[in-house]
């Protein structure tokens, strides 16, 4: 699988390509690099011990989980976040009047957490449509500081318009929000994931700071264990064009059988009003 650089291509036809299964990979633009670091900005605060690459040295396991999930509750709640996130948007071309976003998470992976059990969920391989998101998802990968291919999550482009058994059939998006949402703990919570094993190793992608990869959402990909030794950084937010919101759905629902919609999270990039109740879902 190739991974297409965006110069000089439309957007429309950039989703177009992106809903194909291709991957495009953006260069750092100053928006993104700001983006970047306005969360590295807060780990520091957080992390007053060591570069929180390292971290994870330096602190117990469950004191560097517990601070990590205050940072990432700490942006969930900070109004700065939507006008950095709608001005990296805009820099990597994306038509703001018509692209809704939702919240922006921070995603740290240590080195070898994937030897610890309590992270297992963390490492499931999935597709973000059994998340009740939408088949017409694009996602914004950023790397905030460098990441190597060892580091990288996985993507298996040999799975893309190709069902797979899973245990999406569980999930429902009322039922997750009420224990919290995206990046709040709690055992009670529903990870559906891939329920057959895979005949592919899957596609890592190096990124460095303040780039950009954007993928369909509809991809199947997943955390990946590393043993780098340091902490991977990245953040990531989930877009949707809302004219394509019912074109995809019919052409990309593969395998899909979660249960309510995520689509009422979204914020349109150009204002910031939410996704319309009445809206196509």
């Amino acid at each position: 699988m190739s991974v297409r650089l965006p110069s000089g291509v439309r957007e429309r036809d950039r989703r177009e390509a992106l809903y194909d299964g291709e991957l495009f990979l953006c260069a750092a633009t100053p928006a993104t690099l700001a983006l970047a670091e306005w969360a590295w900005d807060r780990l520091v605060a957080a992390f007053p011990e060591a570069d929180p690459r390292d971290v994870q040295h330096a602190i117990a396991g469950g004191e560097l989980f517990r601070r990590l999930t205050a940072v990432r509750r700490s942006i969930l709640a900070d109004p700065e976040v939507k006008p950095l996130v709608r001005a990296c948007l805009g820099s990597l071309g994306f038509d703001l009047d018509g692209t809704y976003f939702d919240l922006l998470r921070l995603r740290a992976v240590p080195s070898g957490g994937h030897r610890d059990p309590a992270a297992r969920h963390a490492y499931v391989v999935h597709r973000d449509t059994w998340y009740a998101n939408p088949e017409a998802q694009v996602n914004v990968w950023l790397a905030v500081r460098d990441v190597t291919a060892e580091e990288a999550f996985a993507i298996y482009p040999g799975y893309y318009g190709r069902p797979v058994r899973n245990s999406s059939e569980r999930f429902s998006y009322p039922e997750w929000q009420a224990l919290g949402g995206f990046q709040a703990p709690d055992d009670r919570k529903v990870y559906p994931g891939v329920e057959e094993a895979l005949d592919e190793p899957g596609v890592r992608v190096p990124c460095r700071r303040g780039e950009a990869l954007l993928f369909s959402g509809t991809h199947l990909h997943g955390t990946a264990g590393h043993d780098s030794g340091r902490t991977r950084l990245s953040l990531e937010v989930r877009t949707v064009h809302a004219d394509d919101v019912v074109k995809i759905r019919e052409r990309r629902r593969l395998d899909n059988r979660s249960r309510g919609s995520a689509l009422g999270d979204y914020f349109r990039a150009a204002d910031f009003a939410p996704y319309p109740p009445d809206g196509p879902v």
